[in-house]
């Protein structure tokens, strides 16, 4: 069922909501052509996605272990970047019961940077920071706070407290994973190791909140080309562009061209759904990301050339 969901309506759903559709089915022969009925799809495929991700990069990684041994620094890296990368998916998992995607996508744009910067003077003392680092990341907290204050709706309600005290516990762990991956980058740890052995902690936690192994690999034989189509596209190959960018970027910069990524779910949104479903101060704030993440590339890119010649 889950995979007839997805071919026939373009969703991608998990176990749960295929197990909601075949119940369903199964009540049509009693329904009428006035009947309504709401099926709720609560869970989503994608966050089966992360196992498989997490075990493609650990075969690479078995593969080449003959070369590029960890040190005792590198081993202790590894265990607090695996740390931060689950902290990552759970601090978003319980910001999600309190706060919708696009408030978290917004609060996200501004604190990250904002803890990437004080998460990098404190892990990487020894990197300089730039007067674009300190302003790109003022600019987007602002435009976070602007936001905010224009959809103080968004932010009411007996558990906004508790989602913005995920959202920032999440933002300092998503912040750790940049930082903690750069200094293994800067200690020559190759991507495909760095990415093989980020995940150990996410596996285990993944499983045990996760359905029974059965379950799982009944998923897996039901759904296998749409979870590794969009596994490879969406996870595999979208993390490791990200790691070999942190390799040739500083930390905060690469959390402020991050901060843009909302835009493009927004011009999407824009195209499959319609322009006037969009407010318009949320189009004014996407622009002024875009704006503020092109200066810090532009100044950055300038400082690498005068510093080339």
């Amino acid at each position: 069922m889950t995979r007839r969901i997805s071919r026939m309506e373009g969703i991608f759903v998990g176990n749960s909501s295929g197990a909601v559709m075949a119940g369903v089915m199964q009540l049509a022969d009693r329904l009428t052509v006035n009947d309504v009925v709401v099926a709720i799809f609560h869970d989503h495929g994608t966050r089966y996605l992360g196992k498989i991700s997490a075990a493609f990069y650990l075969v690479v990684d078995l593969l080449g272990r003959q070369s590029n041994r960890l040190t005792k620094e590198d081993r202790v890296n590894i265990l607090w970047l695996n740390l931060a990368t689950a902290g990552n998916w759970a601090g978003l998992f319980l910001a999600l019961k309190y706060l919708s995607p696009p408030v978290i996508s917004a609060l996200f744009a501004g604190c990250i940077p904002v803890a990437t910067l004080l998460v990098n003077r404190s892990l990487r003392s020894k990197s300089s920071l730039t007067i674009a680092d300190w302003i790109s990341t003022g600019l987007l907290f602002g435009c976070t706070v602007i936001w905010s204050s224009v959809n103080v709706t968004a932010l009411s309600g007996s558990g906004a407290a508790i989602g913005l005290a995920y959202v920032v516990l999440s933002s300092f762990t998503i912040a750790s994973t940049t930082v903690l991956s750069k200094r293994l980058a800067d200690a020559k740890i190759p991507t495909s190791k760095i990415m093989g052995h980020r995940f150990y902690v996410l596996i285990a936690v993944s499983y045990l909140m996760s359905s029974p192994a059965h379950e799982l690999i009944n998923l897996v034989e039901r759904n296998y080309e749409v979870l590794f189509m969009v596994a490879a596209i969406g996870t595999i190959l979208c993390l490791w562009l990200l790691q070999k960018g942190i390799e040739k970027c500083e930390p905060v910069l690469t959390e402020v061209v991050i901060a843009t990524s909302p835009v493009i779910t927004l011009s999407l949104y824009a195209v499959l759904v319609g322009p006037t479903t969009i407010e318009f101060d949320t189009v004014v704030l996407s622009i002024a990301v875009v704006a503020i993440a092109i200066f810090h590339v532009s100044y950055q890119y300038k400082q690498d050339s005068m510093g080339a010649k």
